[in-house]
């Protein structure tokens, strides 16, 4: 029998109060009327690893791996930056983010792990640095308003403090459509140390 092949990542999940403080700052960001596609809310989650397209009967050493890295953390507390962030630089922005502030170290040593314990299972470590980050919108083309999307990315100050606990890891099923990704939970692991 051939093996079906799936698209996965793991990341972490956002609570429903989150969600709400981003889609606030994608509304401010879309008066600039420049070129972006837009993330869902619903959508936003923060990766630790994206797997890419993986057969289907690596699914459960993948979730071994997780457990493995689930009972090396507690759950701990994250929240996020006061600035929207871009890569690669705010001349050129290209992919348009909110950061983590409190608990950036935890989830990177998390990742990290996770990191470790897929490199076991063949799947590359990443070559660029981890910076932990929610994905708002990718920008497909600036032209005219390039300008009024930079000063509308600076303008943006978070005044109030946006907590939430990670107590999980869950793995994603992300299903590619014309309308935009589907993304299904496989498998959740709690921490667990």
């Amino acid at each position: 029998m051939e093996d079906i092949k799936v698209r996965l990542f793991i990341a972490i999940e956002l609570p429903l109060k989150i969600q709400k403080v981003l889609e606030n700052i994608q509304e401010v960001l879309k008066k600039a009327k420049a070129g972006i596609k837009w993330v869902k809310p619903d959508n936003i989650h923060l990766t630790l690893k994206f797997l890419g397209y993986v057969e289907s009967s690596q699914i459960e050493p993948i979730k071994d791996k997780m457990r493995f890295a689930g009972e090396e953390f507690s759950p701990f507390e994250i929240s996020l930056a006061k600035d929207v962030g871009v890569f690669p630089k705010i001349n050129y922005p290209r992919v348009i983010w909110v950061g983590i502030d409190k608990g950036e170290a935890k989830i990177t040593n998390l990742q990290k792990r996770l990191e470790d314990e897929m490199d076991e299972l063949g799947f590359e470590k990443e070559k660029r640095e981890f910076t932990p980050h929610l994905t708002l919108g990718r920008v497909k083309s600036l032209k005219s308003e390039k300008e009024g999307l930079i000063q509308a990315i600076q303008s943006i100050h978070i005044d109030e403090e946006h907590r939430f606990n990670v107590s999980k890891l869950t793995l994603f099923k992300s299903i590619l459509k014309q309308t935009g990704p589907i993304y299904e939970v496989l498998y959740e692991v709690p921490l667990a140390k």
